[in-house]
């Protein structure tokens, strides 16, 4: 009776860690990215960050592109996003401008009916 109720128990735990692995990957989001080319740049660099830009842990390099999709981005609520254009002398980040997104976030529709009476 004590191994039929282990093995119980181990398959329920199995499946609750498939279960959480397989749901993972559907509350990420592939977010398309595009900037201006900067004068000089041989390459860019993106970067995110999950916590208010209190720190920017991951970057992502784009290469000479001026467009690139982030893959995988954590669907927990406001990213932030910033490029950081470089070459052989270094790299230069804006810090006064940059993206920010957020899954929950929804663009109204477009108004209709202005007239001028």
């Amino acid at each position: 009776m004590r191994e039929q109720r282990v093995d119980f128990w181990l398959i329920v735990w199995l499946c609750v860690v498939v279960i959480a692995f397989l749901c993972t990957r559907a509350f990420c989001a592939d977010i398309p990215l595009k900037w201006d080319a900067s004068a000089g740049a041989r390459g860019y660099v993106i970067q995110m960050s999950a916590d208010g830009g209190q720190s920017w842990g991951e970057e992502r390099d784009a290469g000479d592109a001026t467009d690139f999709i982030w893959t995988g981005a954590p669907d927990i609520g406001v990213l932030l996003f910033r490029v950081a254009a470089y070459n052989d002398g270094g790299k230069v980040i804006r810090t006064e401008a940059g993206a920010w997104f957020c899954g929950a976030w929804k663009l109204p529709t477009k108004p209709g009916g202005l007239g001028v009476n």
